[in-house]
């Protein structure tokens, strides 16, 4: 039997369907043995598509364990993004049991059990290479970051996704995400994709965190209503970290010790502002292949100028490596919410998935996108760069492909039916958010994923770096640095391309 689902077709209306799944999961059914079904007088009443769940419930593969390879993500806060399928009970904790329950109702609809093995680091694929050269049929679907999932599918070690689609993967489902998908592929292949079961697509919403206490104190203009009347600017924000920025130890120099008005990341502020203000360092042409976009683009060249100049300016924002001993114990993007929370600087930005880690602040504190560079129309949406996509990437060893087909549409479609809702709207904003109107922005932030190819791939990062990775206090050389280096990037653009065209 052919289970009928009937969806939202974005992501955009996502949260406004919260409460109606969560009563759907708390009425008492078991979620584990059946799919929800959509009634025939349901389907005459709804407007929006009805999907297939293409996967046939007499599938039947006989206990068969399925086998994850990946990391153990880069610190605690990441794990349980790289690390979903050992969540084998419940404990009260609604994350904790949403990932469960998930589990259990893919287990049971296809007969099989999880196994995870975890090697390596974020960046380390090595276990995953190494098992494919050797044809060890070891595991059956890896987890690593994007551009390291995408290197080893141009080695011709990935069963394409656009393959398995052919199977029982619908790719213009709901449960994946066709508007990160759409800059994944090359050559319009997609060896992987972002499917709702990537939680850190969510978690990795950037954001502008910002001191409500200091601000009051300071009798700074309310930002949330600038965000909304389009007077939200990189000016703006400018003159605030003036006012905030304090000699707190009293020796006449602004140091380590003292209170800044912004503390930094260079890859959250340089991608956050540039992709925020629709300027970007590698596109796609109309037939799908990548190609640098930066050379001659005036937008992408203010922009970088007006964040090493304002944002980075030394005077008033400093750097996590030039932060205090005491913020340098853990991974530099904890480290920056650390400082943070100590209230030892008006702004910082990060990813959703650090709010957590401001449970214990004293301050309240609020939450705002990145700025524009200039005033903008009242009402103008924005949008935030998405750091990073986990690819599941299913190895060319795999015994048994329309079973990894299988497995990766269900645990897509019931991450979005049983996980994201209870993940957007209880672990991030009533957990994480202190005000409604943080919570409204990092709504607006979620619902708007802003993704480019130009960081999912190593080849890529590593080819555009001499003009994306250029130092603060040398952006007003970033038009003679792009021209300087464009025939470089595009030669190297031109081989990685050739290397995906080879492939099979």
């Amino acid at each position: 039997m052919v289970k009928l689902i009937s969806l939202l077709t974005t992501l955009t209306l996502i949260l406004t369907t919260f409460a109606a799944c969560s009563s759907a999961d708390d009425s008492g059914a078991d979620e584990t043995t059946a799919a929800p079904t959509t009634t025939a007088a349901e389907t005459e009443a709804e407007t929006e598509p009805v999907y297939e769940l293409g996967v046939p419930d007499e599938l039947d593969y006989n206990g068969y364990t399925f086998r994850f390879l990946g990391c153990p993500g880069e610190n605690k806060t990441t794990e349980s993004y790289f690390i979903q399928f050992t969540y084998d009970e419940e404990n009260g904790d609604i994350f904790n049991d949403s990932l469960y329950k998930r589990n259990e109702y893919v287990k049971e609809y296809l007969n099989i059990e999880f196994e995870t093995q975890t090697h390596g680091t974020l960046t380390d694929i090595g276990a995953f290479r190494k098992a494919v050269r050797a044809q060890d049929d070891s595991f059956d679907c890896g987890i690593w970051i994007d551009r390291f999932a995408l290197g080893a599918a141009q080695e011709n070690m990935v069963y394409p996704l656009h393959e398995m689609a052919k199977m029982h993967v619908d790719l213009n489902a709901p449960w994946w995400l066709s508007e990160v998908n759409n800059e994944l592929s090359i050559d319009n292949k997609l060896y992987f994709g972002a499917g709702a079961y990537d939680l850190s697509i969510y978690g990795s919403t950037q954001l502008l965190l910002f001191n409500k206490n200091m601000a009051a104190d300071l009798q700074l203009a309310d930002m949330y209503n600038l965000v909304r009347t389009g007077k939200w600017t990189v000016n703006a924000m400018y003159e605030n970290m003036k006012l905030a920025t304090a000699d707190l130890n009293g020796d006449s120099k602004q140091d380590k010790d003292d209170q800044w008005g912004f503390n930094w990341i260079d890859n959250f502020c340089n991608f956050s502002m540039t992709s925020g203000n629709g300027a970007y360092y590698i596109l796609k042409d109309e037939n799908d292949l990548p190609y640098f976009a930066a050379s001659g683009n005036e937008q992408l060249v203010k922009i970088r100028e007006a964040v090493g100049q304002v944002m980075q300016d030394p005077a008033y924002a400093i750097q996590h490596d030039d932060m205090a001993s005491q913020y340098k114990s853990g991974h530099p993007y904890e480290n920056v919410i650390s400082m943070f929370a100590d209230s030892k600087s008006l702004y910082a930005g990060g990813g959703a998935m650090y709010l957590n880690n401001l449970r214990g602040m004293e301050d309240e504190f609020g939450i705002l996108p990145f700025p524009k560079l200039e005033e903008y129309d009242a009402g103008t949406e924005f949008t935030s760069w998405l750091f990073g996509v986990l690819g599941y990437i299913v190895p060319t060893t795999i015994s048994d492909p329309e079973m990894a087909s299988a497995v990766l549409e269900l645990i897509a479609y019931s991450s979005y039916e049983m996980v994201v809702p209870e993940y957007l709207e209880t672990v991030l904003q009533l957990k994480s958010t202190r005000d409604d109107d943080s919570a409204e922005m990092l709504e607006m932030l979620t619902n708007s994923k802003n993704y480019r190819i130009d960081l999912a791939h190593t080849y890529f990062l590593d080819s555009t770096s001499p003009v994306y990775g250029i130092k603060p206090g040398e952006d007003d050389q970033i038009a003679s640095t792009i021209e300087k280096n464009m025939t470089k990037i595009e030669k190297q653009l031109q081989k990685t391309i050739e290397k995906f065209q080879e492939l099979n």
